[in-house]
């Protein structure tokens, strides 16, 4: 049985045989660098390596067993993540970079995931101990972005404008703003 699960910046195609599961992570993200994989699962992730480049853009094929990834907590496998960590190219506003298909970081959350869908764009930032974070525009006469959230928001400047950002843990959970 094949399943494709989209993801930021790429797809994830999973087959299962003979308690066996082939993965095969395929990506082009926006900015140069490092790229390692993950697999998401209902318990946990599993961390599949670093992306490759092949045939203009990053691939990682992984051949895994069931009862591995059961180990894991990600059996069955609900998505993938793609996290950057090493960057080839400084970024303007450090370590920010403009992200579209938001509703891809929330695999595991359907309703962050459609809050996340009603915004096109946004800024993102991984973080190098896990998790990432969010930041949108903010302006008072225009609807508040992932309103599920409101409590978790703050309030900074990147670019010298105001803009509301969101922290969340390497689950994509979200984090209580720092002071």
């Amino acid at each position: 049985m094949e399943q494709r699960f989209p993801m930021e910046n790429g797809q994830l195609t999973c087959r299962e045989s003979g308690g066996r599961v082939e993965t095969v992570m395929e990506a082009r993200p926006p900015d140069r660098g490092l790229y390692h994989g993950f697999l998401v699962g209902p318990g946990g992730t599993c961390d599949l390596g670093t992306l490759m480049p092949e045939g203009g853009s990053l691939r990682l094929r992984r051949t895994l067993s069931v009862p591995y990834l059961r180990q894991k907590g990600c059996w069955p496998i609900l998505g993938g993540q793609l996290r950057q960590t090493f960057s080839f190219a400084q970024t303007p506003h450090r370590g920010w970079r403009e992200t579209g298909d938001l509703a891809a970081l929330f695999p595991r959350d359907p309703l962050l995931a459609r809050a996340a869908a009603q915004r096109n764009r946004g800024l993102l930032r991984r973080h190098p101990e896990g998790g990432f974070s969010l930041a949108f525009p903010w302006d008072p006469k225009s609807p508040f972005p992932l309103i599920p959230l409101f409590c978790f928001a703050r309030v900074g400047v990147l670019e010298g404008k105001p803009h509301v950002i969101f922290r969340f843990g390497e689950n994509g959970g979200p984090e209580r703003p720092d002071g």
